[in-house]
């Protein structure tokens, strides 16, 4: 049969399937079905990428890979030649009930086990770990931690098992359901929310693929919670749960190797390190700069200037009004040298003996870490004083 003739074979399937409907008792046999059909149903959430995503007409990542592996284990237990992969699309709160209404045999959208849905459906053992993560806008709001998300605007994908982690975990928090990863980024960057929480490699996925986001960051060394996650089918089928084991553990080592087709483990580590790296460039920002001050005169001034040597600067900082006093003025020759470490800021340098001040030190953030500052008497007790970074 063709592509084409299989899709149609597949509404087919599909309006027997939900034009009889099942009671909570009578489903029909997957493995039964899937012998008399060719065919297994997999609810899935459209996008979830790079676990699962649709290129074109097309679903790529680990997760339809295990698919196609269930699938192939299931048509070598039944000796049939092929058996192929359906994808039904569903919302993440619509997953669970799709499988107790027989429109899907089994689901495989990351779906998190949880108490509320074991006591629902089967699950198989665990093919991967969910790591929820904080994602933050350190440009809307840089002081949210990991110890201050208690009643925070937390954004989350609706009807995940992470929604009830979130929910359960900050009671006093403002949690807000959002349908999508990417609309959850979204609402971070302007600000709707004050934080994301999701998947570790699914959210550094949309940081690194989404325009516009290249200032949000993951939150380092920061797990809210680890969700295994499982293949969840309809109670009592011991025998295919058995072989959904069985190609769970065969496909166990391809796993990561099908997360790094679809997400470079290269860019996963530049984004995750983002956080870091804006750390560093803070703490260079806000270290202090090394000033050398050197003070000299021109031939038209009669001041003696000798006398300022063994004396200190005072740099008074303009905003907090904290001084910093410099080493003592030591003469190299006509010049008289002195130095201070002083951190970004506006600051007066004076000579408190002489009750002078020779004017206004900006220190910058991007400046470099070494700044000299040049003073010059003139005649008539004018003077000058430049900076040279």
């Amino acid at each position: 049969m063709n592509r084409s003739g299989k899709r149609v074979c597949l509404l087919l399937v599909l309006a027997v399937k939900i034009s009889t409907g099942c009671n909570e008792t009578e489903h029909p046999d997957t493995l039964r079905q899937v012998e008399k059909d060719g065919y297994t149903y997999f609810g899935v959430v459209p996008f979830e990428a790079p676990l699962l995503h649709q290129v074109e007409t097309v679903f790529v990542g680990p997760e339809p890979e295990l698919a196609k592996q269930i699938s192939e284990r299931i048509g070598e237990e039944l000796e049939l030649p092929e058996v192929e992969a359906f994808w039904i699309q569903r919302a993440h709160s619509g997953l669970i009930s799709a499988l107790l209404n027989d429109e899907v045999d089994f689901v495989i959208s990351v779906l998190g086990r949880t108490p509320e849905r074991e006591r629902q459906v089967d699950f198989s053992e665990t093919y991967y770990t969910s790591e929820l993560v904080a994602v933050i806008n350190p440009v809307r709001n840089d002081k949210i931690r990991s110890n201050n998300l208690a009643r925070a605007r937390i954004g989350v994908r609706e009807g995940t098992a992470g929604e009830e982690i979130v929910r359960a975990k900050y009671p006093d928090a403002k949690v807000v359901p959002i349908e999508t990863l990417d609309e959850s980024i979204l609402q971070l960057r302007s600000g709707d929310v004050d934080v994301v929480i999701d998947d570790r490699i699914m959210a550094a996925y949309s940081l690194a693929t989404m325009t516009g986001v290249s200032h949000l960051e993951i939150l380092p060394d920061f797990i809210v919670a680890s969700v295994e996650c499982g293949v969840a089918l309809r109670k009592g089928q011991d025998q295919l749960l058995q072989l959904v084991n069985e190609a769970i553990r065969e496909s166990s080592r391809k796993y990561q190797g099908w997360i790094d087709e679809q997400f470079n483990p290269k860019l996963l580590r530049k984004v995750m390190a983002r956080y870091q790296t804006r750390q560093d460039e803070v703490r260079r920002a806000n270290k202090p700069r090394r000033v050398a001050i050197r003070i000299s005169k021109s031939r038209s001034s009669n001041f003696d200037i000798y006398r300022f040597a063994n004396l200190n600067y005072v740099l008074r900082n303009e905003s907090d009004g904290q001084s910093l006093t410099s080493s003592r003025i030591n003469f190299e020759g006509r010049t008289g040298v002195s130095s201070v470490n002083v951190p970004p800021g506006r600051y007066s340098v004076t000579l408190t003996k002489f009750n002078t001040t020779f004017g206004t030190l900006l220190i910058l953030t991007d400046d470099p870490l070494r700044i000299n500052v040049n003073i010059r008497l003139q005649a008539n007790d004018r003077f000058t004083m430049t900076k040279e970074s």
